[in-house]
């Protein structure tokens, strides 16, 4: 069975061009529940590209994804589970299914693909959520719940963290 980091490489080197270019990165940040900016991106780039093509070669993906900071490196955090998860491959299996699962879900009401749900697009999630059996009282209240640092928009991170949390 090939390693979880070149199953990734491969599933994310679109052109297959064999390397990984910032376009196709910030795609599996995204995916991998840590959306960067373009710029975040860039500078991501310019640490971990070691030949300075300006994109990631096999080693070099395989060198940066080898690092438990994977994507503090990119100007991002590694979340707990995800470090977890690489210690172990049915772990890392398991992980990986429900995060793709659930970035699919966030990326299907983030209309908009910047990496958070705003008010206009949360009308739909809440739906959704309520739908599901999750308990949400009023959108008002569900807004505030998943808006974890209050900004007015839910990012894919207080998304995983508040279904993380256990409230269903």
């Amino acid at each position: 069975m090939p390693l979880l980091s070149k199953i990734i490489f491969d599933k994310h080197d679109r052109d297959g061009s064999g390397t990984i270019d910032a376009s196709e990165l910030k795609e599996i940040a995204y995916q991998l529940g840590h959306p960067m900016t373009d710029a975040q991106i860039a500078e991501g780039l310019k640490e971990i590209d070691l030949d300075g093509s300006g994109e990631l070669n096999y080693e070099e993906f395989k060198r940066w994804w080898a690092q438990k900071d994977r994507f503090s490196q990119l100007g991002g955090t590694a979340g707990d589970d995800e470090a977890t998860a690489s210690q172990d491959e049915q772990a890392a299996a398991a992980w990986a299914a429900w995060l793709d699962s659930t970035v699919k879900h966030f990326a299907y009401f983030d209309k908009d693909h910047s990496g958070s749900i705003d008010r206009a697009e949360f009308h739909g999630l809440y739906a959704n959520l309520k739908a599901n059996g999750y308990h949400v009282s009023s959108e008002e209240a569900a807004m505030r719940a998943l808006d974890a640092n209050n900004d007015g928009e839910i990012s894919l991170k207080e998304y995983i963290s508040w279904l993380r949390s256990g409230n269903k």
